[in-house]
């Protein structure tokens, strides 16, 4: 916490994931996606870009 200060995060950029299985769901969660909506079966996720020091 001393230091949060000094990190820059990218704002409105991310990572964008699709996945269509319950196997796939599960890989794309346990990498830090989070879950933005579904679309004909097709779920969509997306992070936050790296930040850059």
């Amino acid at each position: 916490m001393k230091y949060i200060h000094m990190l820059h995060f990218k704002n409105g950029e991310f990572d964008v994931a699709t996945a269509t299985t319950v196997e796939e769901v599960k890989k794309i969660v346990a990498a830090g996606f989070e879950k933005i909506d579904e679309i004909k079966g097709i779920h969509i996720f997306r992070r936050p870009k790296r930040f850059s020091i």
